[in-house]
């Protein structure tokens, strides 16, 4: 199976875009599993997409600096190779800029957001890094203040709340997942997958770096 042929049971992933100082994209990877919805499959992927995008801009962007631009995005349908899939642009009316006026850590800094699991021994807790580190709420030594991290959580939290939320609407269940592999082929390449709930999205005390965001 090609590497871009995967197939993960009811999970929609979107991959939502940004332009951090000095023109480096930055994205972040959410995967959600749809299901037991009263409509089409394609419908309902393609029913919470704006509901996807406000959610991130109206808590996600809270977490980032002023000149992080948010630009849309891309979602997929793993759920089979038929798959719906499209781009989306952010909606009007909600936050397309970070929420914090203060100056930026360098473009490679980033805050990291655990995407907690009760995973098995063989899977791994998810992470997303989230782009545009205030300076001034991260130490000499790459520690996160206090107050900051609180803050920052309870908007995580209400990130991980809207996407449950959204199962309503489509009469079924929309859940934030973590995707694992949990086969190979012959080759050693990954050849199946499967998906895990998130118990709990939090921020890490400390911050990390991604290099190809300096390139």
């Amino acid at each position: 199976m090609a590497k871009h042929d995967f197939i993960v049971p009811t999970i929609v992933r979107y991959t939502f875009k940004h332009t951090v100082p000095g023109g480096h994209a930055a994205d972040c990877v959410i995967d959600v599993s749809i299901d037991e919805f009263a409509m089409s499959r394609s419908t309902a992927v393609t029913n919470i997409v704006d509901d996807m995008t406000i959610a991130w801009q109206e808590n996600m962007l809270n977490l980032m600096i002023a000149a992080v631009t948010y630009q849309g995005g891309h979602y997929i349908d793993l759920d089979s190779l038929g798959g719906v899939s499209g781009d989306f642009a952010p909606q009007a009316g909600h936050p397309t800029a970070g929420g914090v006026g203060n100056a930026g850590m360098t473009p490679n800094v980033a805050y990291i957001a655990h995407k907690n699991t009760a995973h098995t021994r063989s899977q791994r807790s998810g992470r997303t890094f989230v782009p545009g580190c205030d300076e001034t709420v991260v130490g000499d030594n790459g520690v996160v203040a206090s107050a900051f991290v609180t803050a920052a959580n309870a908007k995580l939290a209400s990130f991980k709340a809207a996407i449950t939320s959204m199962g309503t609407a489509l009469s079924g269940t929309a859940a934030f997942r973590v995707v694992h592999v949990v086969d190979h082929d012959d080759d050693g390449d990954p050849s199946a997958w499967n998906s895990t709930d998130v118990t709990s999205f939090t921020l890490d005390t400390k911050v990390g770096t991604q290099r190809r965001r300096l390139r």
